[in-house]
């Protein structure tokens, strides 16, 4: 299976290895709230094309799956708190 990929994710990919300083944070190496925003939208979009993993989000809310990812990263990587969703050791899988 080819991952779906993007100019613009291999833009920020390419700049985040291209900054050996690293004197941005993950996130604004991301591109902010924008380039992660893309990020997990591709991200979840590659997980509902999987056909081995797509059935496990038959009933879910694309959009509500999209903003959960998106806000998870901007706020791992270093961006604002914007993450309400449970938290890692409350998940039951």
């Amino acid at each position: 299976m080819r991952l779906k990929s993007s100019k613009l994710n291999d833009d920020l990919l390419n700049n985040v290895y291209k900054d050996k300083n690293m004197s941005e944070s993950l996130y604004e190496s991301l591109g902010g709230t924008e380039g992660i925003t893309n990020i997990a939208n591709n991200v979840v979009d590659n997980h509902l094309a999987n056909k081995s993993i797509s059935a496990r989000f038959t009933d879910s809310d694309v959009n509500a799956l999209k903003k959960g990812a998106a806000t998870f990263f901007i706020t791992g990587t270093g961006g604002p708190n914007v993450y309400e969703g449970k938290g890692m050791l409350s998940i039951k899988v």
